[in-house]
């Protein structure tokens, strides 16, 4: 219980930082953009602040409107509760696993369909904290299976849904710019083979400095007669090179940077 008083104390003193004027030591240029972030940052805060932790025990049952749910567990623990319950879940999940502390933290604001927002301002903080943040998601079996229904995914789709798509690596951009550059950010999607981590490697980490992402059609060929994850292994490695061919365009400066490489590794779940 005191880990959960700790965190819930230095997190809300970050938190309190932001909302009387610190805020724009956190934000890249932030002298320069003044208030122009200041009022989303305060509602998107507000909705949380003062933050609540509560002690849970179950990956299953999550509730935010109560409080954020911390659970002590390993990383291990954490990701093999985590995939038990993916054949029966019909939406993503996310959670933050801290290391240090073998630290499960559940901080989803919504859950829909086929994403779940977590709390980018939570993970910010998080941060500032501790030397090691990884950012968990799922890509649950139904959900895989209603976007092969909808022509999204081909018939492969748990092989496909292995990898994290455009959209989550992103994300993860965006988080590592507004965070913490000091702390290691690694993005994890645990899915019915096993789970991938992703990471920004460290010469593109240098490169960001804020701005807007765009993105790219992708297409993935599947060789059915390989095993599943001879061929997850290869979706992440075309994936990194058509993670070569996107650009990031920064606002500040106004220049365009080759952008994206990024490190994966796929780790098959233990049967």
């Amino acid at each position: 219980m005191s880990v959960v008083i700790d965190l819930e104390k230095d997190v809300n003193k970050l938190a309190r930082s932001y909302l009387s004027g610190g805020i724009y030591s956190f934000i890249p240029f932030g002298h320069l953009l003044g208030l122009r972030y200041l009022n989303s940052l305060g509602e998107v805060i507000g909705k949380n602040y003062p933050y609540r932790f509560l002690q849970g025990t179950s990956f299953v049952d999550s509730t935010p409107d109560r409080g954020i749910t911390l659970i002590k567990a390993s990383r291990d623990e954490g990701i093999q509760s985590i995939a038990h319950g993916l054949a029966d879940d019909v939406t993503e999940n996310a959670w933050i696993f801290i290391p240090e502390k073998e630290l499960w933290i559940n901080d989803a604001m919504s859950r829909n369909f086929d994403t779940c927002s977590g709390d980018p301002y939570l993970r910010r903080f998080l941060s500032y904290i501790f030397p090691q943040v990884e950012l968990v998601h799922t890509h649950p079996d139904k959900m895989l299976e209603t976007l092969f229904r909808k022509g999204m995914y081909s018939q492969h789709y748990f092989i496909q849904g292995a990898c994290p798509t455009t959209y989550d690596l992103l994300s993860l951009t965006m988080q590592h710019i507004n965070s913490n550059h000091s702390s290691r950010m690694i993005g994890r999607v645990i899915s019915h083979y096993g789970y991938c981590d992703y990471e920004l490697t460290p010469q593109n980490k240098k490169l960001f400095a804020g701005g807007r992402c765009t993105d790219m059609d992708s297409k993935f060929i599947i060789e059915p007669h390989n095993a599943p994850e001879a061929e997850i292994e290869k979706l992440l490695k075309d994936q990194e090179r058509r993670c070569s061919i996107l650009r990031y365009e920064l606002e500040i400066p106004s220049r365009i940077v080759p952008a994206f490489n990024f490190n994966f590794n796929f780790f098959p779940h233990k049967r």
